[in-house]
C-alpha cells in the first residue's frame, strides 16, 4: 500500500492503493489476452450465451473495484506513482 492523494472538486483526500490492484489496472491488452483466467472467462460467457439460447437475453454486469473508480482523481503529480504501482 502507498498513500496517493485524489482531488474532488475542491478538496483533496489521501488514499492507499493496494499494489496487486494496480498492477491489474496496467496490464496490456496483448497480455490480457493471453492469461488463462480471462480464457476461461470469455469460455464462461460464451457457455452462458450458448446455454441460455438466441432468444434469451444475457447480461454480464461489471462491478469496478474502488481503485478503478478512483484512479481518474488521482493528482497529476501521484498518476505516474500509480501507473508503475511503487
Amino acid at each position: 500500500m502507498y498513500p496517493v492523494t485524489l482531488q474532488f472538486l475542491d478538496h483533496t483526500e489521501p488514499i492507499a492503493f493496494l499494489s496487486s490492484y494496480i498492477s491489474w489496472l496496467n496490464v496490456e491488452r496483448e497480455d490480457l489476452l493471453q492469461s488463462r483466467n480471462i480464457s476461461r472467462i470469455i469460455q464462461s460467457w460464451h457457455d452462458i450465451a450458448e446455454a441460455a439460447g438466441s432468444e434469451a437475453c444475457v447480461v454480464i454486469a461489471f462491478f469496478p473495484s474502488k481503485p478503478q473508480i478512483y484512479l481518474p482523481f488521482v493528482v497529476p503529480e501521484h498518476r505516474e506513482q500509480v501507473r508503475t504501482g511503487y
